[in-house]
């Protein structure tokens, strides 16, 4: 059975919808929306994530330890990793069928991550229900648009100093960082594929993001062969555009040109 993804993002007003008025009741009306973009309307869409992940207390105390102590392990700080994701998609409606489905082009214009490192909050003791930043951590970003000397400012400037003044592996970093946003850049962005979805919001199919993958594999075979380094990076893409990362490919299956789909 195939996964369907809703698009919420869309329904809440970045795409075109047909509103149809159901029945009428003394007591409440029905409001059905159907995705409904005309063939031809081109859209520009920016979509954002942030997932935040909080490492738990080493050690927490039991149930008969000295209440100073659990208030003590309560306030402890609390490390925490996040990573904001924003992209941008040009999407290029083709066709509608007779089931009111919509074929639509995509594209990646941009992409940009923020992975924010070391971060650490504590129990606001003069706000309830709420935290407090103890250490702001390290960001680091990567942005299609810009070299990571221009999206990362201080580590421009720690690039720009001989080695002997640069903490131990700065420059590699930097690198690998470099390779890759120009790897995204040559493989996923401005790369069309196609994705079909239902006057219900949802993604039925898409097609061509095989093809994608399949350029940024041989692109990693080619310029980076050590077992290590293409790990890595691999992650760093499963991790940005694997599958339940984006709304456009995460949950719909993957369909070759020219098959029908499976019901």
């Amino acid at each position: 059975m195939k996964t369907l993804l809703t698009l919420m993002l869309f329904l809440a007003g970045a795409c075109p919808c047909v509103y149809a008025q159901g029945a009428q009741t003394a007591e409440s009306r029905s409001i059905f929306l159907r995705f409904a973009p005309a063939p031809g309307d081109y859209l520009r869409i920016k979509w954002s994530e942030t997932d935040t992940d909080t490492l738990p207390p080493t050690a927490a105390p039991g149930a008969s330890e000295d209440p100073l102590e659990k208030l003590k392990a309560a306030l402890a700080p609390q490390k925490q990793t996040i990573t904001e994701k924003e992209v941008g998609f040009d999407w290029n409606v083709q066709d509608r069928d007779t089931e009111g489905n919509s074929v639509i082009i995509v594209a990646y214009t941009f992409v940009r991550v923020r992975v924010t490192q070391g971060r650490e909050v504590t129990t606001s003791l003069t706000e309830f229900g709420r935290q407090e930043v103890v250490n702001p951590g390290t960001a680091f970003v990567i942005d299609t648009e810009l070299e990571i000397s221009d999206s990362n400012p201080a580590l421009g400037v720690l690039n720009k100093r001989p080695a002997s003044q640069q903490p131990p592996g700065v420059s590699k970093m930097i690198a690998n960082l470099e390779f890759a946003r120009a790897i995204l850049n040559k493989t996923l962005i401005a790369q069309p594929f196609t994705i079909v979805v239902s006057p219900q919001g949802t993604v039925l199919s898409v097609r061509g993001m095989d093809r994608i993958m399949d350029h940024y594999q041989d692109e990693m075979k080619v310029r980076k062969p050590e077992f290590a380094e293409q790990a890595q990076l691999n992650a760093l893409i499963e991790a940005f555009f694997g599958e339940d990362t984006t709304p456009l490919t995460g949950s719909a299956d993957e369909e070759d040109e020219g098959d029908e789909e499976e019901e």
